[in-house]
């Protein structure tokens, strides 16, 4: 280790191999300098000008699209932020009539104005329908400023409570029975599961089991007669390949089974076999 005075007067630390040009050469104070001017480069270079030209995002684009059921009125960058478009702030006019203003963003996840659910009647919302949600009874919560809370029924006959302007935008859509069924009708996809076997095992994706001694998949000792037991499992069925004195043998009628079994299998969903 090395203690260094830089030439700004700061004294510093430093292991003395990083003592060069490329590791370390100032306490830090050059740093901003250093980005200063790259950045400075940065917006005089033609190309980067380019790019940034073609990427370039007209905001006045987005007036008189509809946000959930607001209107934008009028679009435009911040000052000091052009180009920026997680930046873009709207004039839009809600529902209830009333105008405000908002970042693009934030209006995307709540399309109203602060005024929308304290001008709603309670009495025109209860026996209306939304989604698989029948609304039975409305309240406005005191604890939260302009919130209209609801208990619905849904479809399935469950009852629950939730905020009206979660079942009105969607992001209540049942009590939570359609969640369960539509987990249920995607879990295959979402793990790669055809004819009872995720592909991505046979690939050999995942790791071996730290209890497993042979040092191969689908190889293990056999207890009753001590000798090394072979097999190999596809669509929740289990094929044993032999019992044998020495592992290599094991191992090679475990490769070859891999080849007649997952190659096909493989293959005929157009993924080429990879030999573990």
């Amino acid at each position: 280790m090395s203690k260094c005075r830089c030439d700004c007067g700061n004294q510093k630390v430093v292991v003395y191999s990083n003592l060069r040009p490329s590791r370390v050469n100032s306490c830090g104070c050059t740093r901003a300098e250093r980005i200063r001017a790259a950045f400075k480069k940065r917006k005089t270079d033609p190309e980067y000008l380019k790019l940034k030209q073609e990427r370039y995002f007209d905001p006045k684009t987005l007036v008189g699209q509809k946000v959930g059921t607001a209107q934008i009125l009028d679009a435009w960058y911040p000052k000091n932020y052009e180009g920026h478009t997680s930046r873009i702030s709207v004039t839009f006019r809600c529902e209830c009539g009333k105008e405000e203003i908002k970042a693009l963003n934030i209006l995307q996840k709540r399309p109203y104005c602060k005024y929308h659910f304290k001008a709603i009647d309670l009495k025109d919302i209860i026996g209306q329908k939304y989604n698989h949600c029948t609304i039975l009874e409305a309240w406005r919560d005191k604890k939260i400023k302009n919130n209209v809370m609801v208990r619905y029924r849904c479809d399935c006959g469950n009852e629950a409570v939730s905020a009206f302007n979660h079942i009105k935008h969607g992001r209540t859509l049942s009590c939570g029975c359609m969640s369960a069924q539509y987990i249920t009708e995607h879990f295959d996809e979402w793990l790669g599961r055809v004819d009872n076997t995720v592909l991505t095992r046979l690939q050999g994706s995942t790791k071996i089991d730290k209890r497993n001694k042979s040092g191969c998949r689908g190889v293990c000792r056999d207890k009753t007669s001590g000798k090394w037991k072979a097999y190999i499992s596809l669509s929740k069925k289990r094929y044993i390949l032999g019992f044998f004195v020495n592992l290599d043998d094991a191992i090679a009628a475990r490769k070859a089974a891999e080849h007649k079994y997952y190659e096909p299998m493989l293959a005929k969903h157009g993924i080429e076999f990879k030999e573990k």
